[in-house]
């Protein structure tokens, strides 16, 4: 049954989500504060207030307290860091969801820039396995379902050739016969044109390379392409 399998898939994404929030809470849990002055060295130097200049003009400048404060995104818990994981696996944003973990330096310390790059490793495993794994065994699921529906997985390669020929053949369609108009003039027209020694060129290039009928290197389809039925019917 296609939903018994699709409800499979589900619970391997929740169960590899769940697995990997337990991964992240033991590397970043409690790691990703940060006082609100980037200068301080930690959570014990985050005290006071400090000089805020406004867009770095220093003619502006504005006395602010300072505050350790959580990331807005955290791994602090199973929960937030499923979250996280959701939102990382996405692919929406998520350079600057990451991107706080590569600056962390320990705990109650303040990140830096690129202070720990090796922690990308760990969100590549995440995106390589929820983003694309995942989905690819959700679409082979759907894939396979819609195979059992129309019986093509029981078929051998010749059998799906066939069956591939076969609708090929369905879509064909068949050729329109020129038929002789009743009226007699219209009837010479017509076969002054459907003569197999009169030819229309359909493009400038057919009449830049189109030559006479004496030429005898002139291929013979060319020279004189088949007759058809009407063709036929009219020497006849």
């Amino acid at each position: 049954d296609s939903l018994s399998a699709i409800l499979n898939v589900l619970g391997l994404f929740i169960f590899l989500f769940f697995f990997f929030a337990l991964a992240g809470v033991n590397l970043y849990s409690g790691k990703m504060n940060y006082c609100t002055d980037g200068d301080v060295d930690g959570k014990h130097d985050c005290l006071g207030t400090y000089w805020y200049f406004v867009e770095d003009d220093p003619t502006l400048p504005m006395l602010l307290p300072r505050a350790w404060l959580d990331a807005p995104n955290s791994f602090d818990n199973v929960i937030a860091a499923m979250i996280t994981l959701c939102e990382i696996a996405s692919l929406s944003e998520w350079t600057s969801l990451v991107q706080p973990t590569l600056d962390l330096r320990g705990h109650n310390l303040q990140p830096k820039l690129n202070a720990s790059p090796g922690n990308a490793l760990f969100f590549v495993v995440v995106t390589s396995v929820c983003s694309f794994y995942i989905v690819s065994i959700f679409i082979g699921v759907i894939i396979n379902h819609i195979n059992a529906k129309t019986g093509t997985d029981l078929l051998n390669p010749q059998q799906r050739m066939w069956q591939s020929m076969k609708k090929s053949i369905q879509l064909l369609k068949p050729i329109r016969l020129k038929l002789e108009p009743d009226n007699a003039f219209r009837r010479l027209v017509f076969k002054i044109v459907e003569h197999p020694r009169v030819y229309f060129p359909d493009n400038k290039e057919d009449r830049q390379t189109h030559v006479s009928d004496k030429n005898p290197y002139i291929p013979q389809d060319v020279r004189y392409p088949p007759l058809n039925i009407a063709q036929l019917r009219a020497r006849l």
